[in-house]
């Protein structure tokens, strides 16, 4: 094995910029220009880090460190990119180790190659999972004690990789790796991502989750890459081809022995060449037709390669498995089943590398399964596919063909009292089932009367062919409908009236209402409701009774659009025009008050959410208060007959939930006393 060889570089070391109480890191070693080399401290060092790595292994080092003992090494990691996260890994020509501190931002003070000395007295050597760590007892080492027992030395100095092979590494006696390997600044040549893990995401950086990806030499040996979800490159896509990776070599002692590496930064990947069965890796673009076909060969797995299409399920109104998705290119249409809950919503163009997945059937469905979330790489939103027109009978004829594909069934009738469960479908050809989950946000809307278009997809449930709607607009017509009325959005109505129309296209709007007529903050005729792309008053001629979370399907044909005070409303709506469709819940969005300030006619009349705020200007909330965060402050009214006009203020920081609304200029509109969060 070869040793670590520390040689100066010529590598510049970036400026730690101070600026008073922003940057925690900087304190103790401020500089304005970095120093070439700087100097090492007068301190001896009197162990190796295998030394004392070996002591702690032999069980001679239980508790704290009572001996002036000093280690030294040169600076491996870096936490730039945001893979590592308050640790520090340090390498001498013995071995490496993980300093666990309770500090951020350490590649300012402590880049790769600076040397470091640590005092270890007083600190303690602990164990997790394999990994041996210095620390304080069982914590991170403060803050304050840093400066004590860590003291900085030269720069620049070069830290060359130890070179592997996954058999020399996996060949050692485990605790001959601990004491040797474990923690340094390693590279492994020769090698590639496994076929399924190549061309996928490095982390999920959508949810912020980590995810062990496989690497793989051409002996099929397995080694495996762990990424954090919070690092700057968790959405890039990891490479095809073989090569090299460098980066720090870990363990993690579960239900087996895992050894890991974790990169500093995608500096430290080089796969660019072929991969070991002689491809560039990743397999060709595959027709989700070719998916169905192999598995009707007999294939158990998908071929290499990836598919490309439409997102065609409606994640969003929850009548699908959360790791489930519909997607359809020109050719058909298929199930992907993630391992874990997905974001991907309707009409997403999605990229999904399905190279030796799991091709099986759940209840009758075809399905690519145990696909990673971040093997599909959004390609932005695009338009969803035509469905294909066709009657019932056609569908029952053609439902293996069409399964996971849209249709739209004209002129049928829905048997059912709402959708929750089993609606029977039906025209002059025949009849099909259409299921919806308890869960979706339309389960308890009316079914219609009479014939309407339905638009849905074709499903397959224990061999009896199906289709299954995606959400309320699905159904078109009926008499608890509008007829053949288009939805509109709010957003669409909000661009009409500010682009100088004064009155509503014909059509309907489905939205849910997010103001709260009980609590009395919002006079009794108004309702403000959001959907999913905007929010709107809606001015009804009487008093209503609409609470918060009733979905409401309004016609709108024809309605005045105006504004009070700046507020924009469809007003001297007839109360007759709303009926309720459900309820469903809306997530507040969640931002600043300078965010809201900015871009105030994304959020006029919406849901919103605005954390650490002060309230001030009164003692109770009747009147005109001012909410305040770190970045403004906006007023806000509470009508005397609101049922908490006469609650006193809380003192102190607190969260609140409420409406973005204006009268004259922009403000806050809060509903209940559930709104402010302490």
């Amino acid at each position: 094995m070869s040793t670590i060889d520390f040689k100066m570089t010529n590598k510049l070391i970036a400026l730690c910029l101070f600026v008073l109480g922003v940057s925690i890191s900087c304190v103790d070693d401020q500089f304005d220009t970095p120093p070439v080399d700087g100097s090492d401290p007068d301190i001896t060092v009197t162990h190796t880090i295998a030394e004392i790595k070996t002591l702690f292994l032999n069980n001679e080092l239980n508790g704290p460190i009572a001996e002036d003992w000093v280690i030294s090494g040169v600076v491996v990691s870096s936490d730039e990119a945001g893979n590592f996260f308050r640790q520090l890994y340090i390498q001498d020509e013995t071995s490496g180790i993980e300093l666990r501190l309770e500090e951020t931002n350490l590649y300012n003070t402590y880049p790769i190659g600076r040397r470091v000395f640590v005092k270890l007295q007083g600190l303690t050597i602990t164990e997790f999972a394999g990994l041996l760590q210095v620390a304080q007892g069982e914590e991170r080492i403060p803050l304050t004690l840093i400066p004590e027992v860590i003291f900085p030395g030269t720069f620049n100095n070069e830290v060359v990789p130890r070179v592997y092979t996954i058999e020399e590494i996996k060949s050692l006696p485990l605790e001959e790796y601990k004491v040797n390997v474990l923690s340094t600044y390693i590279t492994i040549e020769n090698l590639e991502f496994a076929i399924g893990d190549a061309g996928v995401t490095y982390a999920d950086a959508v949810n912020n989750s980590s995810v062990n990806l496989d690497l793989q030499d051409c002996d099929g040996e397995e080694f495996v890459l762990r990424t954090s979800g919070f690092s700057s490159f968790a959405g890039e896509t990891t490479p095809s081809g073989n090569g090299s990776i460098s980066g720090i070599v870990g363990i993690f002692e579960g239900g087996s022995t895992d050894y890991q590496l974790q990169l500093n930064s995608l500096d430290d990947v080089d796969f660019s060449g072929e991969r070991c069965d002689g491809s560039t890796g990743g397999g060709e673009e595959l027709t989700i037709r070719q998916l169905r076909d192999a598995f009707a060969s007999g294939a158990t797995e998908a071929p290499a390669g990836f598919i490309q299409g439409i997102v065609i399920s409606d994640e969003a109104n929850m009548n699908i498995n959360v790791q489930n998705l519909y997607i359809q290119d020109g050719t058909a249409g298929i199930i992907v089943r993630f391992t874990a809950e997905h974001q991907f919503g309707l009409g997403e163009e999605l990229k999904v590398t399905v190279s030796g997945r799991e091709l099986s059937q759940f209840r009758g469905s075809l399905q690519v399964s145990g696909v990673p979330n971040g093997a599909a790489v959004s390609q932005g939103v695009s338009a969803t596919p035509t469905p294909r027109v066709a009657n019932v009978q056609n569908v029952i004829d053609n439902g293996n063909e069409w399964e996971g594909t849209l249709v739209r069934l004209n002129g049928v009738s829905l048997d059912g009292s709402t959708f929750d469960g089993t609606v029977t479908v039906s025209d002059a050809t025949g009849s099909l089932p259409m299921f919806a989950f308890s869960s979706a946000t339309f389960a308890n809307n009316p079914v219609p009367d009479g014939e309407v278009d339905l638009i849905g997809i074709v499903t397959i449930f224990e061999e009896d062919i199906q289709v299954s709607m995606r959400n309320a607009d699905d159904v078109i017509g009926g008499t608890t409908g509008t007829g053949d009325k288009d939805t509109l959005t709010l957003r669409s109505v909000r661009d009409d009236y500010l682009g100088g129309a004064t009155s509503a296209k014909d059509g309907y709007v489905i939205a849910t209402v997010i103001s709260d007529v009980v609590n009395g903050n919002t006079t009794d005729r108004n309702a403000v409701v959001q959907d999913e792309t905007a929010g709107i008053v809606v001015r009804f001629n009487d008093a209503h009774s609409f609470d918060v979370g009733t979905v409401l399907k309004i016609d709108v044909n024809g309605m005045e659009l105006s504004d009070f005070n700046g507020l924009i409303q469809i007003n001297n709506v007839p109360n007759a025009n709303a009926s309720v469709m459900g309820s469903a819940a809306v997530t507040p969005i969640e931002l600043t008050i300078s965010s809201l300030v900015d871009n105030f006619e994304d959020y006029e009349s919406r849901l919103v959410r605005v954390n650490d705020v002060t309230l001030s200007g009164s003692s109770t909330f009747g009147g005109v208060i001012t909410i305040s965060d770190a970045t403004g402050s906006l007023p806000h009214f509470t009508r005397g007959a609101a049922s908490f006009a006469d609650a006193a203020l809380p003192s102190g920081s607190v969260d609140v939930i409420a409406m973005g609304t204006f009268f004259n200029e922009p403000q806050l509109g809060l509903r209940s006393l559930d709104d402010v969060i302490e």
